[in-house]
C-alpha cells in the first residue's frame, strides 16, 4: 500500500512536470505566432507609408505641372495666383 502511494505520488509529480513543460512550450509558440504577425503587419505599413507618400508626392508634380502650363499657355498670370 504504501509502495503504491508512493508510486502515484511520483507519478504526479511526473504528470505536473509535463504538464508545465508543455504549457511553456505553448506559450513560446503563441509568442512567436504573435511576433510574425506584428512583423507582418509592421512590414505592411511601412510598405503603404511609402505607397501613400509616393502618390501625394505625385500629385504635388501633377498640380505643379498644370500650373505651370496654364501659366505657359497665358490663362494665368502670376499675380492671380499669388492673390
Amino acid at each position: 500500500m504504501v509502495a503504491q502511494r508512493a508510486r502515484i505520488a511520483a507519478l504526479e509529480v511526473e504528470r505536473d512536470r509535463d504538464i508545465r513543460r508543455a504549457s511553456r512550450i505553448a506559450h513560446r509558440d503563441i509568442a512567436a505566432k504573435f511576433r510574425e504577425v506584428l512583423e507582418s503587419l509592421k512590414d505592411s505599413w511601412a510598405s503603404k507609408k511609402k505607397e501613400m507618400s509616393t502618390e501625394i508626392r505625385l500629385q504635388e508634380v501633377t498640380a505643379n505641372i498644370d500650373l505651370l502650363t496654364e501659366l505657359k499657355d497665358g490663362g494665368l498670370t502670376v499675380d492671380a495666383e499669388l492673390s
